[in-house]
Order: C-alpha cells, then structure tokens, then sequence
C-alpha cells in the first residue's frame, strides 16, 4: 500500500510517526515507506527536507533505524531492558551530520542544507528516539490496544489514559468491535427467551 496520504503523524513524536511507516505490526503489516521514492515522501512530509533522493543504501539504513526504535520502545513499553545493539543503532544515527539551515534568496523560506539530506533526515529522527526513550516523555509511551495495531503512542490525554493510536482507524474498530459483541449477545438473548 503506497499512497499520498497513507502517513500517520499523530503518534506524538517524530520518532514514533516515522515508527508509524509499518502498520497494523500484530496483524497483516503494511509498509508505508516500500520503496526509497516512498523514503522522499515521507521525509518532505515530516519537514526533514523537501528535495531528497534516498539511495538504496539509505532506504535500508533508514528501516533498519525505525525497527530499532521500535524495539527500544516496545522493550519500555513491556518494562524490558532494551537490546543493546538497537541502542547503538539508534546512537549512531543520531551523530550523523546535521543539517544547517539557509534563507532562500527567492522566497525568503528556511531550508535545510546538507550533503546527505536523508542521513540528515534520518539523525533529526534518531535525536528525538533518544530525547523520548530518556526523557521524562519514555514514562507516557504505550502501546495501541487494537490486538492488530502494536503502535507505540505517546498519552498525551488528560484523564483517562490513550488507548488507540487513532479514533478514527483502531478506536473505531474497537467500538465497532464491541458494537457488534453487544448486539450479538442481545440477539442471542432474545433467541433463548423466544424458544
């Protein structure tokens, strides 16, 4: 599945919307991002940079960076103590090169200037994996209750706690779920009154 407005940046972080580029991880996964050109979109998306011409070996480094933060953040969500090589992973992304910004001297806009604008892209990434995993945030991270999402959301709810990346995808399905659990018990019900 590839499209324009398959990307979900409702998770919390930069971090956890580039997480959000595999879906439905506990059920039939979808990859957001199958291909490098998909990598480009997603970078111009987020606001990493909007000319961006991911090689194969970056599109690789680059799912290789978000299943390891993924791991980390699932391992703190299950009160696991993450892999350490996932945490190197995650480091040695982050000290990638950065970015500079410039004005453009035509439409007097900020833009990101880099020798290698995907690696630049992928360090801005990292940075906020490891502001979120060892942050006061890394105690907000939960996973999505809907048994074939598996995303990592941050509870930014007040009150009750965040159960579903989204109400619109998983929340739905789970009170569409339990509609139709409800309405079967009460035909159900109805049936054995009926005999």
């Amino acid at each position: 599945m590839s499209g324009k407005t398959d990307f979900r940046f409702n998770r919390g972080s930069l971090a956890l919307n580039f997480v959000a580029t595999l879906g439905h991880r506990k059920g039939q996964p979808v990859e957001r991002i199958p291909r490098a050109p998909d990598l480009d979109r997603w970078v111009a998306a987020a606001s990493l940079g909007k000319q961006t011409a991911a090689t194969i070996a970056e599109y690789r480094t680059a799912i290789v960076l978000r299943e390891a933060i993924y791991a980390v953040g699932l391992a703190i969500v299950e009160g696991r103590r993450p892999a350490r090589s996932d945490i190197e992973l995650i480091n040695a992304a982050a000290a990638a090169r950065r970015p500079t910004t410039a004005l453009d001297p035509e439409t007097l806009e900020v833009q990101r200037i880099s020798r290698t604008p995907v690696r630049a892209a992928l360090a801005e990434i990292a940075e906020d994996a490891i502001a979120l995993f060892g942050g006061v945030d890394r105690k907000r991270l939960l996973c999505c209750k809907h048994p074939e999402c598996g995303a990592l959301i941050l509870n930014n709810a007040r009150g009750r706690a965040r159960q579903w990346c989204s109400m619109e995808t998983c929340g739905n399905r789970a009170k569409v779920a339990a509609f139709r659990e409800r309405q079967g018990a009460l035909f159900a019900r109805k049936q054995r009154l009926a005999r």
